[in-house]
């Protein structure tokens, strides 16, 4: 491809006959002959592919037209591998960050203000591979790479404002509708016109033209380490330190380099082992310390509840039992004596009719089992006349358990010591009205 542009190139700049491409060191004499004329060089013309419309943003208003023309000397888009792509390729991943061919050509202007025009303008023509140009034109190829549009655009927007210097505005671009060639050649103006350079432009191709690689001079290494203490040097290791097979060089244990410490991971691995050992500290994020802490304050929970139920049951029985026991003066009143007329004596009187029944006073003893399995204790308490668990008050300790029973059962209170430690936060409880027991599930503490 660059071949092909250099042999057009010496048609449009006849000095360029002179210059080589290659050229010798050494001068070789050739005989001198007479030599025929050289064939003319074909014109190097475009086709016709559409053309834009837009306006230039930097400098003062203006139109341009911008012919978008095809040619097969402009070859397909190369990777970045350095090698061309197929066509199937770019249909399918369409021609985002690859090098595309085209180049800058035949600008000229078309109307000047100065003439009467309402604004100048100008117009300009873009070399493209045809696959380009037909991609391009094609709406169903276009509606599935929405970005190919644009990006086409934008690079033969960006190479006119490097060549030209004008800066076009990619927003305002539009097809023209009308034509599809502004200004060419022909009766009807649509053939395009011979390919010229852009004054002062730099080719494409002449910057994509293989350079000679710069030439690298070789600098010594310098060594990593180096000793820069002044004055006489001692060598780092003894002579035949290597040699000396006298005993191994780190014991019998080996080296300890890149051995992981004792309390690797550990959170308090930085305060002594002994101290944390003396003071007990322990690491309150452990999972197993929170769960013992959970554990403990749910038992504080449950008992201090127990204790507060037992403590109201307590003393709603020390006032019945008062109320209950008859008035040691009673026998010291005058018979047929009038009730007293205070508020005191009034209030007595409203007392005395609830006092609580007889039954209150007969209450039984409660039997029991207490039988010991492999991991807990089960305790079997029987209620004979106990309707439901409601108002049974049942608190359990590490070493003993003991229950309380409304007054309408008539059963005593009961306190059993365990033989062995229980878990008071998994103690289990359930109430039998058919057999009319209460059986208690106690997981002993040695329970994994």
């Amino acid at each position: 491809f660059w071949l092909k542009f250099q042999a057009l190139r010496l048609r449009r700049n006849p000095q360029a006959s002179s210059i080589s491409p290659r050229s010798n060191s050494k001068s070789i004499a050739s005989p001198t002959f007479d030599m025929a004329p050289a064939p003319e060089t074909p014109v190097l013309r475009p086709s016709v592919g559409f053309c834009l419309q837009t306006v230039s943003s930097n400098s003062g208003s203006g139109r341009w037209f911008v012919n978008m023309t095809k040619h097969k000397l402009c070859e397909l888009p190369i990777a970045y591998s350095g090698k061309t792509v197929s066509r199937d390729w770019i249909l399918a991943n369409g021609i985002g960050n690859m090098q595309v061919p085209f180049d800058i050509g035949s600008f000229r202007k078309l109307k000047e203000r100065a003439d009467g025009a309402k604004q100048t303008t100008y117009c300009i023509d873009v070399v493209f591979n045809p696959l380009i140009i037909q991609l391009f034109m094609d709406d169903e190829f276009c509606n599935k790479m929405s970005q190919y549009r644009p990006f086409v655009i934008g690079l033969a927007l960006k190479r006119i404002e490097e060549t030209v210097g004008v800066r076009l505005s990619q927003d305002k671009v539009s097809l023209v509708k009308t034509l599809r060639y502004k200004d060419g050649e022909g009766p009807e103006g649509n053939i395009p016109r011979e390919f010229l350079d852009v004054p002062g432009s730099v080719d494409c191709m002449d910057e994509e033209a293989p350079k000679p690689a710069p030439k690298i001079e070789e600098v010594e290494a310098e060594p990593l380490i180096q000793d820069l203490t002044p004055g006489k040097t001692k060598p780092a290791m003894k002579k035949g330190f290597l040699n000396n097979t006298k005993g191994s060089l780190y014991g019998e244990a080996g080296s300890g380099e890149g051995v992981l410490p004792e309390n690797a991971g550990d959170p308090l691995g930085y305060i002594p082992k002994k101290l944390r050992q003396t003071c007990k500290i322990v690491d309150c994020s452990n999972p197993e310390y929170q769960e013992q802490e959970k554990a403990r304050k749910a038992a504080e929970e449950s008992n201090k509840m127990n204790q507060d139920f037992r403590d109201e049951m307590n003393r709603d029985m020390e006032k019945w039992l008062k109320m209950s026991q008859p008035d040691k003066w009673n026998n010291d009143l005058p018979e047929k004596s009038a009730e007293p007329e205070t508020k005191e004596s009034t209030v007595t009187i409203e007392v005395l009719p609830n006092e609580p029944p007889e039954e209150v006073k007969k209450a039984q003893p409660v039997d029991y089992e207490l039988n010991k399995n492999e991991d807990s204790l089960q305790l079997v308490v029987h209620v004979p006349g106990l309707e439901s668990m409601q108002d049974v008050a049942l608190d359990v300790t590490e070493k003993s358990a003991s229950l309380s029973f409304p007054l309408s059962a008539n059963l005593q209170a009961l306190e059993v010591d365990l033989p062995s430690s229980v878990h008071p936060a998994k103690v289990k409880a359930k109430f039998s009205k058919k057999k009319g027991s209460i059986t208690v599930t106690m997981p002993s503490l040695t329970q994994n």
